[in-house]
């Protein structure tokens, strides 16, 4: 006689259970976007203390020096007064709406694959490369951070 394994919506992977208890010990439960926006809204505030260089030098990804972090640390800077206030808040509220609806384990995923296809774009696509085309930027008010040469925020 043959039994299959039945699986129920309770029913997790090795990987998911090491996961979940991970986030549980660290307290951070899958809050991944929020703490996104919040760091979005204190690197806005550090652009005010610090000088624009020095700020660009942070957080602005150029293309120029080749890390990994660099690029993740520019996902997170804002210039603009306009970007900050509405990027922040939506990843903060959309961010704790999801987990709630989808769970840690998936917000951890899904997480991760939009840094990770985020870094991708902003590989193939960055200020060097002369493929980031924008025709309709001198016809309306800048909401973003881009800048001459550099690129930044979590939009």
């Amino acid at each position: 006689m043959r039994f299959h394994q039945q699986w129920s919506r309770t029913y997790r992977t090795g990987f998911d259970r090491m996961l979940l208890d991970k986030l549980s010990f660290a307290g951070i439960g899958g809050h991944w976007f929020v703490l996104m926006g919040l760091a979005n809204a204190v690197a806005y505030a550090a652009s005010h203390f610090m000088s624009k260089d020095q700020y660009k030098y942070h957080f602005a990804y150029t293309g120029q020096r080749s890390s990994l972090f660099n690029a993740f640390k520019s996902m997170i800077g804002s210039d603009n007064a306009a970007n900050a206030l509405w990027t922040a808040p939506t990843l903060i509220g959309v961010g704790w709406y999801m987990n709630g609806k989808l769970g840690a384990s998936k917000m951890t995923k899904f997480f991760g694959l939009t840094l990770f296809s985020s870094y991708i774009f902003l590989s193939a696509l960055g200020p060097q490369s002369g493929l980031n085309f924008r025709p309709l930027a001198p016809f309306l008010p800048r909401f973003d951070s881009y800048g001459p040469g550099y690129t930044m925020g979590a939009d």
